[in-house]
């Protein structure tokens, strides 16, 4: 036989020997992780602890949108936060509920997680008498498993825009992206839960004011005018229509007192519309 001859039997003899290794480690490994499963009390409180608690997941770790728009200038001047404050204004509560699974999974984990801190494995030299494996090997395949068995529930989300003009011929191309983290969605959701607040507040306030506008008051203004536009001077007398006008509108927060309340006819009273004078 050549030396190459033997320098390839050698070879091949070394790697079958290397395969059986495997084989029998696999084996012997099959086996302990086998004991270690029956005999392992930290593994077994992992798995009770795992059953007592329950984790969302029907949510994705990223959403994305894509805006285009119709011209270069309104990229530019594009905030993408007010695009996410559109999607949140659109799908109210699709992003309501995902915030609420990712902070209930957060508050969970937090609680799950100090229980789980405090497992440790009871596992001793007597208790290992007999089960036919060394009790270095015993405490490395338990921490192993116990670590593969902790509960990774998804912590997080996040939303992913991306805002683009093309030219009509398809020369240039722009673009703006951003990713918003979920605590960075978190600030834009209740940004926009303020800003809704503070038009419902606006409503009711315009809608107090409104009311406050009573026949009686309707009538001393007109007498305090002489019942006369104190813009043009026509009266009723004239088949001018009268109204009584908000000189600061309410809609700008006008208030309805005497001083912000004056006599104008239909036509001065359409002309001026809610212009502060």
């Amino acid at each position: 036989m050549t030396e190459t001859g033997i320098i390839l039997l050698v070879f091949v003899a070394c790697l079958i020997a290397a395969v059986i290794a495997l084989v029998c480690c696999a084996i012997i490994y099959k086996k302990h992780l086998k004991i270690v499963k029956e005999n392992s009390e930290y593994y077994a409180e992992v798995l009770k602890l795992n059953g007592s608690y329950e984790f969302y997941s029907n949510f994705s770790s990223v959403y994305k949108y894509h805006e285009t728009c119709a011209s270069k200038r309104k990229l530019e001047n594009l905030s993408l936060v007010d695009v996410l404050l559109s999607r949140i204004d659109c799908n109210f509560t699709f992003y309501e509920y995902l915030i609420s699974q990712v902070k209930k999974n957060r508050k969970n984990y937090e609680s799950y997680y100090e229980k789980y801190k405090c497992l440790c494995s009871t596992i001793t030299e007597d208790k290992i008498k007999g089960l036919k494996i060394k009790l270095s090997a015993f405490l490395k395949i338990e921490r192993g498993l116990c670590e593969k068995s902790k509960l990774t529930p998804q912590l997080s989300t996040s939303v992913y825009i991306r805002a683009s003009y093309t030219s009509p011929k398809g020369r240039n191309s722009y673009s703006k992206e951003r990713t918003f983290t979920y605590d960075e969605l978190v600030i834009a959701f209740n940004q926009y839960l303020a800003l809704k607040k503070q038009q419902k507040d606006y409503s009711y306030q315009v809608k107090v004011e409104r009311a406050k506008m009573t026949d009686s008051l309707r009538y001393d203004i007109l007498k305090r005018d002489n019942f006369m536009c104190q813009l043009c001077g026509a009266t009723a007398q004239e088949g001018a229509k009268l109204h009584v006008d908000h000189i600061v509108p309410v809609a700008k927060g006008g208030k309805t007192i005497a001083s912000n309340l004056r006599t104008l006819c239909d036509r001065c009273n359409m002309g001026k519309s809610d212009k502060i004078e």
